[in-house]
Parts: C-alpha cells; sequence; structure tokens
C-alpha cells in the first residue's frame, strides 16, 4: 500500500481480542495519523514533540520509529 508498514483491517475486525495487540505487538492507528507520522520522517535518535497526543496511537508509532533512541514528548489539552 502507499503507507508502509501500516495494514488496514475490515471494520468488524476487533484487534483488542488478538494475542499481538494484547502483548502490545500491534496497535490501532487511524489513517490520517499513520500518514503524519509517515510524512514527518523521524529517525532514532530525533528528539519529537507531538502537540496534539491523544489518544496516544500517533505518540506510539512516533516512539517506534525512534527504537528506542532519541526523544518522544507529547502533550495534550483537556478542558
Amino acid at each position: 500500500g502507499w503507507l508502509p508498514g501500516y495494514y488496514r483491517l475490515p471494520a468488524d475486525v476487533k484487534i483488542a481480542a488478538c494475542d499481538a495487540y494484547r502483548r502490545g505487538d500491534l496497535y490501532g492507528i487511524d489513517l490520517a495519523s499513520g500518514a503524519a507520522v509517515a510524512a514527518l520522517g523521524v529517525l532514532p535518535g530525533e528528539a519529537v514533540l507531538d502537540m496534539c497526543c491523544a489518544p496516544g496511537a500517533k505518540l506510539c508509532a512516533l516512539a517506534d520509529a525512534l527504537q528506542l533512541s532519541g526523544s518522544g514528548t507529547g502533550v495534550d489539552v483537556s478542558e
């Protein structure tokens, strides 16, 4: 597909019932967030600030891209 590393699942698939999801090996993320992460092109060792991080899947994808090297910070506004 046009978004490497991402897969589209039918809406009726419940990933929460999947062992890989329970282990933290995969998570759900919407297409717009995945595209934003891909467009940013984060590399290990970089510092990334996500100023609109709720509910957190985009920040998780950014952390994956950092590969345990660098810094990822997420903030959001709550009323």
